[in-house]
């Protein structure tokens, strides 16, 4: 009786591990075809983020001087609605023989992305943030030019020292995931995607990028339930169906 308890617990054991197996197998096709149907980038308006930081915090950020901040006044309507012109304004008013202040430095680097002089925009956050480290804006702006220019590396640079700010904005915490992510640093991205979802549980770019670091660790319980949930919320993408 004794012998024949134990050939069917190994009996058991070896089914239990020959279903963990095929579940795995099936996990990793399920996981290619996810990413092979959904690999691309959250959404982003860049242009409008960088418009909504022009509004210059006085009393957090590093000051401007006197004639600098009557320039700001004069230029800012111009940023949103024609940037180059409001470039132009700025250069042609800059003193050649006085550097800017960091402030204004952040300020240029807007108008200049808004230009969609890229280079130049980054030249300019990172003049703002050697010469005052801490400027939160400057840091996230930059972490922003750097991820929508597919330079991931930079981009987790920039946005993980804006987080080590102050920063907490799902997005700051969302657009780190990904770029980490695209670098390979799963374990990193799960949490900044979970961090992400906290402040923003709605969002689908967030759900799917979890669901995405899920599947790749084999998380099944895990991945299963965000795909409930997607599945609940966008009943006709039928991709998250092929993981329940």
């Amino acid at each position: 009786m004794r012998v024949l308890t134990v050939i069917f617990l190994l009996f058991s054991t070896v089914c239990a591990f020959a279903q963990t197996d095929e579940d795995l197998f099936n996990l990793n096709r399920l996981n290619d075809r996810f990413d092979e149907r959904r690999r691309k980038a959250p959404e982003l308006d860049p242009k409008r983020i960088i418009n909504e930081s022009n509004s210059f915090l006085k009393e957090k950020e590093p000051e401007m001087t006197a004639e600098e901040y009557a320039l700001y006044e004069k230029a800012q309507t111009l940023l949103a609605s024609n940037p180059p012109f409001a470039v132009k304004l700025l250069e042609a008013m800059m003193k050649d023989d006085e550097k800017a202040s960091p402030a204004f430095e952040f300020i240029l680097g807007n108008a200049y992305y808004a230009a969609g002089e890229t280079e130049k925009s980054e030249l300019h956050y990172k003049g703002a943030v050697e010469r005052y480290p801490t400027f939160l804006r400057a840091w996230s702006n930059l972490g922003i030019l750097y991820y929508t220019n597919g330079r991931f590396e930079d981009a987790v640079r920039a946005l993980s020292r804006s987080i080590a700010l102050g920063d907490r904005e799902s997005r700051t915490y969302g657009l780190l995931a990904y770029s980490l992510e695209q670098i390979g640093n799963d374990v990193s991205a799960e949490v900044a995607y979970m961090q992400a979802l906290s402040g923003d549980p709605g969002s689908i770019d967030w759900q799917e990028g979890l669901l995405r670091m899920c599947l790749k660790s084999h998380q099944v319980n895990r991945a299963e339930s965000i795909a409930r949930t997607l599945v609940k919320n966008h009943p006709s993408e039928s991709r998250y169906w092929l993981i329940l």
